[in-house]
């Protein structure tokens, strides 16, 4: 298997600017994922669209695998979307799961910035109760 060569660089990017984590997400190939991420692969990395591989597991609704990802710690970063942007956090929230939101606080999104990013609701009152009022 060619990934496993100890000489291949795995943070090397194509034309398109991706990384092999990029195309292991797009493609829901959750063992590569596993792979790649023990071997510290850069999961930060900005494709043409400025899409992360984070960006596009939760583009896919990959949830097992942006758990993944999100679980060797996160920064705010963006999702990319039919020409709309917004944060991982916002995108959660409006097109996935509290779940992921909450995974997204645990592994080190910013809750000041996650606050901004929602609406009043009950939802929001139990992150501050969770993260601020702890």
């Amino acid at each position: 298997m060619l990934i496993s060569h100890k000489d291949i660089n795995l943070n090397l990017l194509d034309v398109y600017r991706r990384t092999i984590l990029h195309y292991a997400c797009e493609k829901n190939h959750f063992f590569s994922i596993v792979y790649l991420l023990d071997k510290n692969i850069n999961i930060e990395a900005k494709d043409y669209e400025e899409n992360t591989p984070l960006a596009l597991s939760l583009l896919t609704r990959n949830l097992d695998q942006a758990a993944l990802i999100i679980s060797k710690g996160v920064k705010y970063g963006f999702v990319e979307e039919a020409g709309e942007k917004q944060s991982y956090f916002s995108y959660a929230y409006r097109k996935l799961s509290a779940g992921i939101c909450f995974l997204l606080l645990d592994n080190g999104y910013p809750i000041q910035r996650a606050l901004e990013e929602i609406p009043n609701s009950c939802f929001k009152e139990s992150l501050i109760q969770k993260y601020i009022r702890k």
